[in-house]
């Protein structure tokens, strides 16, 4: 018993505070883990394009403000486990 009520269900809370547009511009790079775990780093590459990779999986977007909304939506559903 004594197991289980310290070990036996351990929560976890999580949060994505994606930066904001303006403060994407200033910093240009942001990491976040998905539902499952799996780190995620977000950057601008050479050719002016945002990229969201983990390793196995990327995807590309404009490096503007519609594509970094777009990016963040796509972690959006990383995180909660949305995407297929």
């Amino acid at each position: 018993a004594e197991w289980h009520k310290e070990f036996g269900c351990i929560e976890r809370t999580e949060r994505l505070d994606l930066p904001t547009w303006e403060e994407w511009q200033k910093d240009d790079e942001f990491d976040f883990l998905d539902k499952d775990g799996f780190s995620w780093d977000t950057y601008i590459t050479g050719d002016n394009e945002i990229i969201m990779a983990n390793g196995w999986k990327h995807f590309t977007f404009e490096n503007n403000k519609e594509g970094y909304f777009l990016a963040c939506r796509k972690a959006k559903e990383l995180f909660l486990g949305e995407e297929e």
